[in-house]
């Protein structure tokens, strides 16, 4: 397994290694529309060298609060209907303005999809999005990803400090641990997977981050592998006995709407499997996942 030399930033080994894309999505359509009624509006959103689609749901108050980034698994460049699986659903209801953006190639006229690399850019460009709106404090901007999305979200945590908090939910170690899907460059070239995979630049996070997946048919191996390695205390490891690769999500994503603005000292991950050790005793029940998601 490849390492990055020590010292080195997920930035400057993107700079040396300019990523070569061999493959893209197919078959990429245009977003849904949401219905009416649906608390989901589609905007578009200034990304580097393109505009992009997203599905925002302002929260209803005067003064400026919260906002979550919510990142899909599978296919996490495309933008599903998400008012029939709104997986960031606890977060709107407990205040939060809340966004899902499509990313880079994976709509009509976005370019290419790159896989775990740029889409970062895409992720700061969302953050800045909403920093503008009325309802949005620009310091209380949280990422969350689910699945691929949470592989995201955590290369975002290595390559940015633009957001509050990081929340990644079962994500991989290795990108190629996908089995060549997702990444868009040469799944063979190492230098490609290097950059594309967490566990080499969890040194660099500067923003508080959990990383939080089940103990059943998840990948809490990987979360395994990366807590192994791991040194940097700005990282919480929390996997959860009795649930699986989607029910951690759903419910996690319950715990952290109502706790992810207290002070990051009390939201360690023994708190994180306490809580939700005490909502598994009750029969959580699964939250749907996005169509296409992957474990």
């Amino acid at each position: 397994a490849f390492r990055a030399p020590v010292g080195l930033t997920w930035a400057e080994a993107r700079a040396q290694h300019p990523t070569q894309l061999v493959a893209s999505i197919t078959g990429a359509t245009a977003p849904p529309v949401p219905p009416e009624g649906s608390p989901y509006a589609t905007v578009t959103y200034a990304a580097p060298g393109q505009s992009l689609p997203a599905f925002v749901a302002e929260a209803g108050r005067a003064e400026p609060g919260p906002a979550v980034i919510w990142v899909t698994g599978g296919y996490s460049q495309l933008l599903f209907p998400v008012w029939e699986a709104d997986e960031a659903g606890p977060f709107r209801e407990a205040g939060y303005t809340v966004m899902y953006p499509a990313l880079r190639g994976g709509h009509p006229g976005t370019g290419r999809a790159e896989g775990f690399l740029g889409e970062v850019d895409d992720l700061v460009a969302a953050a800045d999005h909403l920093a503008a709106l009325p309802s949005v404090d620009p310091d209380r901007i949280y990422l969350v990803g689910h699945s691929t999305g949470g592989t995201l979200a955590l290369m975002a945590a290595a390559g940015t400090d633009r957001f509050a908090g990081v929340v990644a939910f079962g994500p991989v170690a290795y990108a190629d641990g996908y089995g060549g899907e997702f990444v868009y460059a040469d799944p063979e070239d190492p230098a490609e997977i290097r950059l594309r995979s967490p566990i080499h630049w969890l040194h660099t996070i500067a923003t508080p981050t959990w990383v939080v997946e089940g103990t059943i048919e998840g990948n809490d191996h990987d979360l395994k592998m990366m807590q192994a390695t791991n040194d940097n205390p700005h990282l919480q490891f929390a996997l959860v006995d009795d649930y699986d690769h989607s029910t951690v999500a759903g419910q996690g994503s319950q715990w952290f709407a109502e706790h992810l603005g207290e002070p990051v000292e009390g939201l360690t991950a023994t708190e994180i499997q306490r809580a939700l050790a005490a909502v598994s005793a009750t029969a959580p029940t699964p939250t749907p996942t996005a169509p296409a998601a992957v474990p």
